[in-house]
């Protein structure tokens, strides 16, 4: 059985079956039921910026590496969160808008974005907070406490994803 078997199986249990009832994270802070169907089926886009791009970017495979995804912890929120953004139906000039008028004049010039699939999130074992603040922004959740339990599940997320290069 091959790593990512073997770490997927770690998550989902050895049934295969994910338990639907159960939550990686509490209640408070899991996908409200409206919004799941939605961001199931929705992209997300992981905005990139220049500073610091050699530690999330390889430009010689062109894919995101799994830092990309990890978390940052957030204070007000008490959880760990990776901010990206619902791009569902848009056009490449839009998401770059998003990128322009959203991430741009906080972290500086956006050169890609990592998308990945909302079914993919649920997939690695977390969930998806649609806060739409600003619009379209939804942060990956349910991350756990343990750093090299992080990475696993921001290596399974580049996985399953592709680069999209500005």
């Amino acid at each position: 059985m091959g790593f990512l078997q073997q770490l997927w199986r770690r998550f989902i249990g050895s049934t295969g079956e994910r338990d639907e009832g159960v939550s990686a994270v509490p209640a408070d802070t899991a996908v409200r039921a409206e919004h799941s169907s939605n961001v199931n089926e929705e992209p997300l886009a992981r905005f990139i910026p220049e500073r610091g791009h050699k530690s999330r970017i390889s430009t010689q495979k062109c894919e995101a590496k799994p830092s990309a995804f990890l978390p940052m912890w957030n204070d007000v929120r008490g959880r760990f969160e990776t901010s990206t953004f619902r791009i569902g139906g848009l056009d490449e000039g839009s998401v770059w808008r998003l990128a322009e008028q959203h991430v741009e004049p906080t972290q500086g010039r956006v050169i890609a974005s990592a998308i990945v699939q909302g079914s993919g999130v649920f997939d690695a074992g977390l969930d998806i907070d649609p806060d739409d603040v600003p619009p379209r922004h939804a942060c990956i959740i349910g991350w756990p406490e343990e750093k090299e339990a992080r990475k696993e599940h921001a290596l399974l997320l580049r996985e399953m994803s592709h680069l999209e290069m500005r």
